[in-house]
């Protein structure tokens, strides 16, 4: 985004046309299982949060996104491509 300058959102990506994360590309070639993955992108996520939240809401964020991760129809389908199975919540 451009500063100071909001850009048009052409709406939701699509399992073909987004670009894996080093991340997932780690989960992909059997680096990570799903569990590892899920957990490194909500730690990336909060990371920025850690020292300005207090302990017990660090660990609601943590299961409300990991459970968004799961739920999330890319991921769903990269997932799948990747392992043949679906990602799971805990």
């Amino acid at each position: 985004m451009a500063a100071g300058k909001l850009q048009a959102v052409t709406g939701p990506a699509e399992p073909g046309n987004a670009t894996p994360s080093p991340l997932f590309e780690r989960f992909a070639r059997g680096e990570l299982d799903i569990d590892a993955y899920l957990e490194a992108r909500v730690d990336e996520a909060i990371a920025p949060l850690l020292a300005k939240l207090p302990v017990d809401r660090i660990a609601w964020l943590r299961g409300m996104l990991r459970e968004q991760l799961v739920a999330d129809p890319v991921l769903r389908e990269r997932v799948r491509q990747a392992t043949g199975q679906e990602p799971r919540s805990t």
